[in-house]
């Protein structure tokens, strides 16, 4: 059991740190509470957050603390409503045609 718990551990911290090398802090607030929209429930280190789970979107950040999103190919941020991130999908030129959909 202890070793189960040992490996769930190690799974999350490592997720963490991805979180961290790939997502990077918010540009809007600075805070390192910070991760991509990829859903838990597609990825294997995905978020668990609400946001996450509307966008399901590895190439978005989420900022914890403030709300904001950002695209992760180009840098510009979005907002904190989760309805700018299709416009902004269509908009972005850093992000490859077949991943617009």
């Amino acid at each position: 059991m202890s070793e189960m718990v040992a490996d769930k551990s190690s799974e999350i911290e490592h997720a963490k740190f991805l979180s961290a090398m790939m997502v990077g802090s918010c540009p809007a607030c600075g805070s390192n509470f910070t991760h991509d929209c990829e859903s838990k429930e597609t990825g294997n280190t995905g978020s668990t957050c609400e946001v996450a789970k509307q966008l399901d979107a590895i190439d978005i950040g989420h900022c914890d603390k403030c709300g904001m999103l950002w695209c992760l190919e180009c840098g510009e941020m979005i907002g904190s409503e989760v309805e700018a991130v299709k416009e902004h999908f269509e908009n972005c030129t850093a992000l490859d045609s077949a991943e617009r959909k």
